[in-house]
């Protein structure tokens, strides 16, 4: 059995400051009881259309927060939003943009990619960035888990 959780101090720096859309989709998500009848699926797909996979499968999109690393592959930046001070606007832009797959962001800054570090793993490295700095991937999650208040259902932790 998977066993998803919110990382507490991560999910604190996500919702101080929320802009009011995301506190009302966070304020009527409501936890949903797990299907145990459910056949065990991969939870997470990483090749392709993220998307359009977890429609396809009936599951939900989400994100994996991988804090201090950066996902570099300049051919697919698809695009980049500067201003961007907090990470769940970021997430919501790649959430709403079916072409994008990964992101990067650190304070101000959001990179939105159309691959993922599962497809490009060399690419995927620790941050030399003396900034904040945070990768998230789409990733799919079976319906009939609990639904995190965060815009990410988990954060992975490399090396652990």
């Amino acid at each position: 059995m998977y066993i998803y959780r919110c990382i507490a101090l991560v999910a604190l720096l996500a919702s101080v400051g929320q802009p009011q859309a995301l506190r009302q989709r966070n304020k009527h998500r409501q936890a949903r009881p797990m299907d145990k009848s459910a056949p065990s699926q991969p939870l997470s797909t990483r090749q392709g259309d993220v998307s359009s996979s977890c429609l396809e499968a009936g599951q939900e999109v989400s994100f994996e927060l991988i804090t201090g690393f950066v996902y570099s592959s300049a051919d697919d930046i698809i695009d980049s939003k500067i201003g961007t001070l907090l990470l769940g606007e970021c997430i919501e832009f790649c959430r709403n943009n079916p072409r994008c797959q990964a992101l990067n962001f650190e304070t101000g800054l959001c990179v939105l990619f159309k691959t993922a570090a599962g497809e490009n793993s060399a690419s995927l490295a620790v941050s030399q960035f003396p900034v904040f700095t945070l990768y998230a991937q789409k990733v799919c999650l079976r319906s009939g888990y609990p639904v995190c208040a965060s815009p990410w259902a988990y954060e992975t932790v490399p090396g652990l």
